[in-house]
């Protein structure tokens, strides 16, 4: 389980596709990865992924063709920035939402607005946007943040400064591709209603 709040910024550094899966190195700056051994979870933009191999600096994950499919993943590149965040512990703080590291779908950054110093973004997500509501949490690249608006099969978030600076959702394009996990109690709720 995770919170949703970004702990680091790491790099791709190997990417190996084969037919059902895909083998995935990430690099950071700093020794992020030190306290973690083989069989650990990270979440990597959003994604729940366990550590094949490690150094300090490295870690190493497989990723399935089920999470390949429904996720940002199947863009990604050499080079390309991703979010991290470990697993909360127990005993620690819990800042943001309750984040499972099990995105629902994607969605896609249709405007990018920038008022005094808030971006605002609206992302087009008509998959997912049963499960999302107006002062709701949601999950983006990992990220939480709270729904500002929900307007048909899109939705409204909102960046305050210290967000723009330390995550890269203010750095992605309109028509940028990102992940999204909805809020588990919404799907649970939403379960209980359709049963």
């Amino acid at each position: 389980m995770f919170t949703g709040i970004v702990a680091n910024v790491g790099r791709i550094t190997r990417l190996v596709r084969k037919q059902h899966e895909m083998q995935m190195e990430i690099t950071t700056d700093d020794a992020f990865f030190a306290d973690l051994t083989i069989g650990q979870s990270v979440m990597t933009n959003g994604v729940c992924l366990t550590i094949t191999a490690n150094t300090a600096t490295t870690m190493q994950a497989d990723v399935m063709m089920p999470t390949f499919d429904t996720t940002n993943f199947k863009y990604l590149k050499i080079n390309d920035a991703v979010h991290l965040e470990k697993a909360m512990l127990a005993n620690g703080r819990f800042d943001g939402h309750v984040v499972m590291g099990h995105v629902d779908g994607i969605g896609k950054i249709t405007q990018k607005q920038l008022v005094s110093q808030t971006l605002w973004l609206e992302i087009y997500a008509p998959e997912q946007i049963n499960q999302i509501v107006s002062k709701g949490s949601i999950a983006i690249d990992g990220m939480s943040l709270t729904v500002v608006k929900v307007n048909g099969p899109r939705f409204t978030v909102a960046l305050i400064p210290h967000t723009q600076d330390v995550t890269l959702l203010a750095t992605k394009p309109i028509g940028a591709v990102v992940n999204l996990e909805t809020d588990i109690l919404a799907k649970y709720l939403l379960r209980g209603v359709t049963k």
